[in-house]
């Protein structure tokens, strides 16, 4: 059975538009919600409650089970803190916001935002930011403000990437700016002092993907190497070395074979073109342990096959065919069995999460739901 949009076709839609941002088919957020691209029908699809939604004592089975916020022609989708956002390949965004309460479950209605021609689009709890040919603007949702300027930055971006606290941005030419909060000196200079401005990241070579978690930054560059910052951990940094919080590069014995890195809330994790994944776990706290001071690299037999794939609270790996396979939170029905309970198998990994009937109890759930 088929989920997931083609990957082929969502980079031709996006060599169209002339852009070199990345695409994201799936995305999962820290407070419990996965959305993806449907392959057939090119609707984007919502799985679990999120932000206030129903929680395992209050959920339903209806509620953690994946539904089409009624929106097509999607080339990549965005969630965060509940909200939803859809780029699609003509250049529009369209935004679902969060609930309001546990007991709310109806679908927010789409929201088509006040800018055109966006090339990627990233949000955190507060805003949304776009790339429109080649300059970033941001959109303050807390306020409803109006669309501005990013400044500090240049008017070449081609990637943005976001986390709730700080923001990162990629030029054409492997340049990384990076600015937000720095409570973990997630923006690597050493110093917990909050960057308002965007700044350059010195010193590393040409970048060609980004990715950001809650308070890890990792940069994957031109020939393939993975840099992580403040090694992916939220320890109290204060009178710590400062060294270590440097740009790390991960032990990759063949970095030329590597896809991409992704930031996870607690592990760093790297897709190779040969389609397995590979991660490093982070202790999460300063008395867990060595912190991996190894740098550690593992393999799981599950994660094999994998076309892509979203770290958070929760993390969510696209097989070939379309398959899905998760772990981690479920509290807002964020995995997608109906459950809102963790449901691990040994290895911590989920077994295929949709079931085959899926389509009729989505068409199902959507006319409960309006």
């Amino acid at each position: 059975m088929k989920y997931l949009i083609n990957f082929t076709t969502a980079f031709t839609l996006l060599a169209a538009m002339n852009v070199g941002a990345s695409i994201k088919t799936i995305d999962t957020d820290y407070y419990g919600k996965t959305v993806y691209i449907d392959i057939d029908t090119k609707e984007v699809i919502s799985v679990g409650t999120g932000w206030r939604g129903s929680n395992g004592v209050d959920g339903t089975k209806e509620q953690a089970t994946p539904y089409a916020l009624g929106i097509g022609n999607a080339v990549s989708v965005i969630t965060s803190v509940g909200r939803q956002f859809i780029l699609q390949a003509d250049g529009n965004v369209w935004m679902v916001d969060r609930r309001i309460d546990y007991n709310d479950i109806k679908v927010r209605p789409l929201v088509k935002l006040p800018i055109a021609k966006v090339s990627d689009v990233e949000a955190n709890a507060d805003h949304v930011f776009f790339i429109v040919d080649g300059s970033v603007y941001q959109m303050d949702l807390a306020n409803k403000g109006s669309v501005e300027l990013v400044k500090g930055l240049p008017n070449n971006i081609v990637e943005i990437s976001v986390a709730i606290f700080h923001s990162i941005a990629r030029t054409a030419n492997g340049d990384v700016y990076i600015w937000g909060k720095n409570r973990k000196s997630q923006t690597t200079d050493g110093v917990i002092i909050d960057r308002a401005t965007p700044r350059i990241i010195a010193g590393l070579p040409a970048i060609k993907a980004i990715s950001t978690a809650r308070y890890n930054t990792v940069l994957t560059d031109i020939d393939g190497n993975v840099w992580t910052m403040n090694e992916g951990r939220s320890d109290d940094t204060n009178g710590a070395d400062f060294a270590k919080w440097s740009p790390v590069k991960l032990p990759i014995s063949n970095p030329q074979t590597v896809v991409k890195g992704y930031a996870g809330m607690k592990q760093t994790m790297v897709l190779f073109n040969d389609a397995h994944v590979e991660m490093i776990g982070w202790h999460n706290d300063k008395n867990g342990g060595d912190f991996n001071m190894a740098y550690t690299m593992s393999a799981s037999p599950e994660l094999t096959g994998i076309q892509d794939l979203d770290s958070g609270g929760h993390s969510m790996f696209i097989k070939q065919g379309g398959r899905v396979i998760g772990w981690g939170a479920n509290n807002h029905g964020q995995l997608g069995n109906g459950l809102f309970s963790e449901t691990q198998m040994s290895g911590g990994m989920l077994p295929i999460i949709w079931p085959e009937n899926y389509g009729i109890k989505l068409k199902i759930l959507q006319l409960s739901l309006k």
